[in-house]
């Protein structure tokens, strides 16, 4: 059984940054400056500013929360990956330590992501940890490994007209890669390079 974090509702402020209702401190994240804009023009039109500030502080804030660890049940991995069976290849130790146990998935952030805006849109660089859970024979779970991805995503951002109608800001992922290694193994080797393709 696994405990649930605490709940956290955030919000965006004005000053673009998304912290806790229960705790509304600003992150320590030094935000952009604004671009100056002449007062006098200040009637005739609305300025405003995309930054990645604000999708830092929803990670700083979902982060700090324990809201960026998601328990991925066996039952929702597709089959042949769901038992320490079909591991024989990537992990050989572990249906032989734990033979014909339900795989489950412990996923989450390891330490903040890095975002930032460029020319081409979006960059994400992520450290995932991924911790297999295994049923242990006196009925515990056991972490027998895990790995780290360290992730990179780019995409674009642009605010316009979804499905609906309705403004908003859409996205599309061009190019994303994850570099996996062994984090910890208490049952020998993990062939990660099999995980990677």
């Amino acid at each position: 059984m696994h405990p649930s974090p605490p709940f956290v509702r955030p919000f965006v402020r004005p000053q673009g940054d998304v912290v806790p209702i229960a705790d509304p401190q600003s992150p320590p994240i030094t935000p952009p400056s604004i671009p100056a804009f002449n007062p006098d023009d200040a009637d005739h039109y609305m300025q405003g500013q995309l930054s990645s500030y604000t999708l830092d502080s929803a990670a700083y804030t979902y982060y700090s929360a324990g809201l960026t660890q998601w328990l991925i049940d066996s039952t929702k991995i597709p089959m042949g990956l769901n038992s320490t069976d079909s591991y024989v290849l990537i992990a050989p130790g572990l249906p032989l330590a734990y033979p014909k146990s339900s795989v489950s998935l412990n996923v989450g952030f390891s330490a903040l992501p890095d975002i930032s805006f460029g020319n081409g849109g979006i960059n994400v660089t992520a450290p995932i940890s991924i911790a297999w859970e295994v049923n242990a024979d006196n009925g515990s779970l056991a972490n027998p490994f895990s790995i780290l991805a360290t992730t990179s995503l780019s995409g674009d951002l642009r605010i316009g007209t979804d499905s609906n109608g309705s403004m908003a800001i859409m996205g599309t992922v061009e190019y994303l890669s994850a570099q996996l290694s062994t984090l910890s193994s208490d049952i020998g080797t993990i062939n990660t390079g099999l995980l990677q393709t």
